[in-house]
């Protein structure tokens, strides 16, 4: 790896993605959000790799139960909250919420629909835009281009399809 940062970073991404993303993990372990969520902030790991960890953290909840995407986003609350506190936790949570959303679509490329009813249900209004950033960016790895705005007109929920145009 050398002195390259992006290569470093590309491999706490693939080590967090690995990792949440294992069946072995993705069973009861997933069970306890504040546990599943507490690895990222274990001292050892001296934060390298974060926003990826709790950017991958839902996938295990997700791969435990398939399709459960709005209760993934209290997943996402109760861990965050439950082993931090603000600022720290408002921004796990936002990070875990982009997670939910890139798995939302990810999952749901043909119907974007239930993307716009899943990001409708996050806790705090400012996390749309995180859960909808979360499958444009997954779009966006997926399919080499931009998420086009052209589909925010499929959300069938009014100030969801608005931010996502944005």
């Amino acid at each position: 790896l050398g002195a390259n940062m992006a290569s470093k970073a590309d491999v706490w991404n693939g080590i967090w993605m690995d990792h949440f993303a294992s069946t072995e993990y993705s069973g009861h372990d997933a069970d306890d959000p504040a546990m599943a969520l507490s690895i990222c902030y274990e001292a050892v790991f001296k934060k390298r790799g974060l926003g990826d960890c709790t950017l991958y953290s839902p996938t295990a909840f997700l791969l435990h139960r398939p399709r459960a995407y709005v209760e993934a986003l209290t997943w996402c609350q109760q861990g965050c909250f439950g082993i931090l506190t603000d600022p720290a936790a408002s921004s796990c949570e936002r990070s875990c919420v982009t997670g939910v959303g890139m798995q939302t679509l990810k999952e749901n490329m043909d119907n974007v629909t239930v993307l716009g009813r899943v990001c409708d249900q996050v806790r705090a209004s400012g996390h749309i835009q995180a859960c909808l950033n979360g499958a444009k960016g997954y779009y966006s790895f997926a399919m080499g281009g931009k998420f086009p705005v052209a589909r925010c007109s499929e959300i069938d929920v009014p100030r969801v399809a608005k931010a996502c145009k944005r």
